[in-house]
């Protein structure tokens, strides 16, 4: 038995847990190798696991994110600055997210 290679944009969408529409848009930018053959596009499958390694991302924050705002918060209230301090963390957390 061999293992299929080749998916469909439909069974790339279901595989990566995008819609077919994001597929198509990830191919058209470069971020995920497609085969044109005819008018059917393909997907290698070892061009779905490069694109889901590339794009892995570890968390460098703990797991519940509204904890860790509420403690650097709390760091900060000393200094009597909580409203600005909100603010900067929440900043702060959404560009290491790339949000």
């Amino acid at each position: 038995m061999t293992m299929q290679k080749l998916f469909s944009r439909k069974e790339t969408a279901n595989l990566l847990g995008v819609s077919v529409r994001k597929v198509d848009s990830l191919c058209a930018n470069g971020k995920l190798a497609c085969i044109k053959q005819g008018r059917r596009t393909l997907y290698d499958v070892r061009d779905i696991d490069a694109y889901i390694e590339k794009n892995r991302r570890t968390s460098q924050t703990p797991h519940n994110n509204n904890e860790f705002i509420k403690e650097v918060c709390r760091s900060l209230l000393p200094v009597g600055i909580a409203a600005v301090a909100i603010a900067v963390v929440t900043s702060v957390y959404l560009r290491v997210i790339d949000f």
